[in-house]
This record gives C-alpha cells, sequence and structure tokens, in this order.
C-alpha cells in the first residue's frame, strides 16, 4: 500500500470515477502515486477481468470524439489516441474503422468553413497549414481548400 493504506484498485476506481482511461494511463498514475508495480498488476488485472477498463472501447470513443467534436483528421486522433496510452497497432486499427465510417473531406470542410472567406493566397495557405495541423490527410486539405475557394468565387463581389 502507499503511504495514505488505499489499494491500488480503490485509487485506480477513483481515477475512473472521473473519466475512462487507458490500460497504461491507470498504471503510470498508480505508480506514480507510491504503488508497487505488483499491486498497480494485480489492480489493473481485476478491473480488466471485470470489464471496467477496456482500451479498445475507450480508444473508439475517444477517437469519434476528437473527429467529431474537435474536427481531426487521421494523424491527429491516432497521434492523440498513443499519447493517451493505446498501442500503435490498436490506435491505427481504430483510426482506419472510424475514417471508413466517418468522410474526413467532409469533416475538413467544416474545419474550411469556420475559417470564413478565403480569397487570397495567403489565406489559402493559413488554411491549409491549420488542416495539417489538424491532422488531415493531403488529399482532403486540397478538396476542401478548393472547395472552399470555390464557393468564395461563387459568392463574388
Amino acid at each position: 500500500m502507499n503511504a495514505s493504506g488505499r489499494t491500488a484498485r480503490a485509487a485506480a476506481l477513483t481515477l475512473l470515477a472521473r473519466r475512462a482511461r487507458t490500460t497504461k494511463d491507470l498504471e503510470q498514475r498508480l505508480e506514480r502515486k507510491g504503488f508497487q508495480a505488483a499491486q498497480v498488476v494485480a489492480a489493473l488485472s481485476d478491473l480488466v477481468r471485470l470489464g471496467l477498463v477496456d482500451d479498445l472501447t475507450f480508444a473508439r470513443a475517444w477517437a469519434r470524439g476528437q473527429a467529431e467534436r474537435r474536427l481531426l483528421g487521421p494523424r491527429a486522433v491516432r497521434d492523440g489516441l498513443i499519447r493517451q496510452g493505446v498501442t500503435t497497432a490498436m490506435a491505427n486499427d481504430v483510426v482506419h474503422e472510424l475514417y471508413t465510417d466517418l468522410d474526413e473531406r467532409r469533416l475538413a470542410r467544416k474545419v474550411a468553413d469556420r475559417a470564413g472567406a478565403i480569397a487570397d493566397y495567403a489565406t489559402r495557405q493559413r488554411l491549409r497549414a491549420r488542416l495539417a495541423r489538424r491532422g488531415f490527410s493531403s488529399d482532403a486539405i486540397r478538396v476542401a481548400v478548393q472547395s472552399a475557394a470555390d464557393d468564395c468565387e461563387d459568392e463574388g463581389p
């Protein structure tokens, strides 16, 4: 037990009460709280067995939220999943599954629409950079910027 006398399982449950977490995230947090590795492994094994910790379910929900609410592209979602403690292989699978269902070009276009009018070259470049930072593919960026520019030209003076 750590200095406070709580069990690793109780500490993990407290963390899970706030929000869903990956096994890796819980492991790191419990170790930082001073729990021994054996205590952490036992607690996490128990929570996984009970279905309270499920990395795949976490990854799917987190990825969908990032894509739909924050309008992030596949690269940014994948990198975020890895930072959350999901394995690279699982992150790749979840992103592939998600963007088979979601239209990356539509999401990129939503970002472009929020940027406002993009009549000049400099504004287009800033939009391209913004979309790239949000993790969209070059194809989705090209389509979104062209579509937004075409809309701007259609509106005309």
